[in-house]
């Protein structure tokens, strides 16, 4: 690292874009967040990198500090921006409206998503992007409690799967089932949790299927399904380090609403607490 900054003019981007790619495939995060911290040493060399900034807030998105993951996708975006990087752009303006979207601010990601449609434009039609921009728009008319929204929702993510892109949806997936089973669908809000659950298995994307599990052993807890719920609980990874910030909390409140079923006692009841 010190041989990095007496550089004159170190290249940086291999080792920033190589960090932003383990956060971005959800490889070992607890390390990645440490590789982060470490990365943050460098100053400047490295906060006028998008590739920097897009990776930091990815990893304070897992750790559950959402202003700053907040502040810095969007760093990542007006950088990305700035240097003509259309992809990034789009990369970083997508997650950061999943990231609204994840906590349940439907104010803030609306006007996002609707810019992502421009933006996927700019990449032409070969890609997912366009695909990706609708189905997020879809969430957001979803999150909104929109008439029609659950089945323009399913239709956007039943296009991701038509086009090869289905590891795309399970985030996706997961949020509208989270926001249905606040707001008080638990059918809409299961199909969407196993639908999930399955694609994230499918697609080899496991805090994923972790996040769809605890969902469903919260549906599964709230009429009393005790053994349901505690299966569910049980395939997910005991070590709530290597787990999303979301997901430890979610998990948590899936095991109180089990315990409370299993002895018979009135459990809090979270349906309104958003995430």
């Amino acid at each position: 690292m010190k041989a990095l900054q007496a550089a004159e003019e170190p290249d940086l981007e291999p080792l920033l874009e190589g960090a932003r790619c383990l956060a971005y495939l959800d490889i070992d995060m607890e390390r990645t967040a440490e590789l982060f911290d470490q990365l943050a040493g460098l100053g400047d060399l490295a906060a006028a990198s998008h590739q920097y900034q897009w990776g930091m807030g990815l990893v304070r998105a897992w750790s559950g500090d959402v202003p700053e993951a907040r502040a810095a996708l969007q760093r990542a975006v007006d950088v990305a921006a700035a240097r003509g990087d259309h992809w990034a752009t789009f990369e970083c303006t997508a997650r950061l409206t999943v990231l609204d979207l994840e906590a349940g601010d439907v104010a803030a990601a609306r006007p996002r998503a609707a810019a992502l449609a421009g933006l996927a434009t700019r990449l032409g039609s070969r890609g997912s992007e366009a695909a990706y921009a609708r189905a997020i728009a879809a969430l957001g008319a979803l999150a909104a409690r929109e008439a029609g929204a659950g089945a323009a929702f399913d239709t956007a993510v039943a296009q991701l799967e038509r086009i090869d892109a289905a590891f795309l949806a399970p985030d996706l997936l997961g949020i509208a089932a989270e926001a249905e089973y606040r707001a008080g669908d638990p059918e809409a809000a299961t199909e969407h949790a196993a639908r999930a659950l399955a694609l994230a298995e499918a697609t080899g994307r496991p805090l994923e299927a972790a996040r769809a599990r605890v969902l469903l052993a919260c549906l599964a807890s709230e009429p009393g399904r005790v053994d349901e719920a505690e299966a569910h609980l049980q395939a997910v990874p005991g070590d709530d380090g290597r787990l999303p910030h979301h997901v430890r909390v979610l998990r948590r409140e899936a095991q109180e609403l089990l315990d409370a079923r299993r002895w018979g006692e009135p459990g809090e009841r979270r349906r309104n607490r958003w995430p």
